[in-house]
């Protein structure tokens, strides 16, 4: 059985790719690829008349969504029915129309301790989509590292791992990559390509600026509230558990073990039960807006011109 998100219908007649080309740039691409016949389509119809067809279809999902109980024997399925539905039918993706990012909150939330699914592609693919949908995805997949969801799908690993290259910490994605090697995940043969891919890439990839100098470290903060980003991955932070090295094939690489170090990190991973919602993550993020009324500007007070002084900095913390 076929479970990716969108299959591609196969046309029945011609299609005319001038009724597609002027929407192209609204239209999101998909791992899959989209139908040429569906896309003209959607660009043929009026856009009220489509829309209200498509407002009905969203009805008796939702309503299909509704009736089914956790105790069915696939539950999952009209979840990942719906999500086929709105790819299919809404080319620019996510969209308060298209209803799609509350579909997949409320489709990956509902089974996230159900241990049916921990492992079933469908449900890594709505995370996968889900992700994609978030400003930052990398915390979507060190939630998924810590509650166990797709650890045996090579899905997951190349996700992430094509996030934080993008994000241009290819050290990391590498570490990603070789982890989901090391527990031979399904499909292993894909995931050995890609990351074969991956390092080719890497080799002709120009280099990364050079990171900003760190800020001296408040006398605030404390070791034990920084949280390595691959911790819940299974990755050892240094120094944290027992490392195995060269291990598979002799690849380089910290294999997380369960120590009274490492414990620590689990039971931290095992607390994070909600991930939040993007618009409750994007409000985190965001500075509170307050009226101007009654609020004044501080003013510089005049100050008598003097001789000029050059302070000499003196660095207080040692860099070397």
């Amino acid at each position: 059985m076929d479970h990716s998100l969108v299959t591609p219908a196969r046309p029945t007649q011609p299609v005319d790719i001038s009724t597609i080309e002027q929407q192209k740039e609204n239209i999101q691409p998909l791992a899959s690829g989209r139908s040429a016949s569906q896309l003209a389509s959607l660009s043929s119809h009026s856009r009220s008349g489509l829309g209200s067809k498509l407002a009905e279809e969203h009805k008796l999902y939702q309503a299909r969504l509704d009736a089914v109980s956790i105790m069915a024997e696939d539950p999952l399925d009209i979840h990942h029915q719906y999500a086929r539905f709105v790819l299919g039918n809404y080319p620019a993706g996510a969209s308060a129309t298209s209803k799609l990012v509350p579909l997949l909150e409320a489709s990956t939330r509902r089974f996230v301790d159900d241990e049916r699914y921990k492992n079933d592609p469908r449900y890594l693919r709505l995370w996968n989509l889900y992700a994609k949908n978030m400003e930052a995805p990398e915390d979507c997949y060190r939630f998924l590292f810590a509650k166990g969801i797709g650890e045996k799908l090579a899905s997951l690993y190349e996700e992430f791992a094509l996030v934080l290259e993008q994000a241009g910490r290819r050290k990391e994605a590498d570490k990603i990559y070789t982890l989901g090697i090391n527990r031979s995940v399904t499909p292993l043969e894909r995931i050995k390509k890609r990351h074969v891919d991956f390092q080719e890439r890497m080799l002709h990839a120009p280099p990364l600026p050079s990171p900003p100098r760190p800020s001296p470290p408040s006398s605030t903060s404390t070791a034990s509230t920084a949280r390595p980003i691959l911790a819940g991955a299974g990755m050892a932070p240094s120094g944290a558990g027992t490392v195995a090295g060269k291990e598979n094939g002799g690849n380089a690489f910290a294999i997380f073990r369960d120590t009274a170090a490492s414990k620590g990190e689990h039971a931290a991973g095992a607390q994070w039960d909600d991930l939040g919602t993007v618009k409750s993550r994007k409000r985190e993020n965001e500075i509170e807006a307050t009226e101007w009324k009654g609020e004044t500007l501080p003013m510089a007070s005049a100050s008598k011109p003097g001789a000029f002084k050059l302070e000499v900095f003196r660095d207080s913390v040692s860099w070397l």
